[in-house]
């Protein structure tokens, strides 16, 4: 019985490993297949809620996260203090996500961090602008501009360079573009197509309601 235990321990600790592997990568869905296998098996570790809670975080699955934090504290008291904070961030952050629209579009291009098209979820927040997808977290005072541009002035404007674009511009399409500063203070470009009149008003409000706030 002994020997059973720690061989369950053994393979909990393997999987656990895992998961900090492939949450290092990124590679989230996996990471958190990792870490529910590893609770599988040793279902009163802290430490792994704690992993299980970083993971659900970075995948924006707040309400989730946050029971995992609670039951990391549960389970590892000692460490309290660390996982509170982290608990704390996520009360604030999961009732907001409840309240957050949520609309669809695809990314052509303009970022110089992703090269590729791809659908995307443009979650607004009360502070942010979330796209899961590209891993973007955007507070409303970081934009700069908010344009519908003609294909014609997406070839002809020097703010986005052509290179970087992904995409084929096909003729007479207009793109709504997002220009905003990110952590490294260098200007980024999203260019995006679908549903663009629901989020051009909705993002454009946001970023006016939060540079007014900045100025008092």
């Amino acid at each position: 019985m002994l020997c059973l235990a720690m061989n369950k321990d053994a393979i909990s600790a393997v999987h656990f490993q895992k998961s900090i592997e492939y949450h290092n990568l990124r590679h989230y869905e996996a990471a958190l297949a990792e870490i529910n296998l590893a609770l599988g098996l040793k279902k009163e570790s802290g430490e792994f809620f704690f992993q299980k809670g970083l993971i659900l975080e970075q995948l924006q699955r707040y309400e989730e996260a946050l029971s995992a934090y609670i039951y990391a504290i549960m389970y590892d008291p000692k460490n309290e203090q660390k996982y509170e904070q982290y608990k704390k961030k996520m009360e604030l952050l999961a009732p907001e996500m409840k309240l957050a629209k949520v609309v669809t579009s695809t990314y052509l291009g303009g970022h110089s961090a992703f090269l590729g098209a791809k659908d995307v979820r443009l979650q607004m927040l009360g502070s942010l602008l979330i796209i899961p997808e590209m891993e973007l977290k955007i507070p409303y005072g970081k934009i700069t501009r908010i344009q519908s541009q003609t294909t014609e002035q997406l070839i002809e404007s020097r703010m986005i360079m052509l290179e970087k674009l992904s995409f084929k511009l096909r003729e007479k399409q207009v793109y709504m573009v997002i220009s905003y500063i990110d952590e490294m203070q260098m200007e980024q470009n999203l260019v995006l197509d679908g549903n663009i009149d629901t989020l051009m008003p909705m993002i454009y409000n946001r970023a006016i309601t939060a540079k007014t706030k900045s100025e008092y």
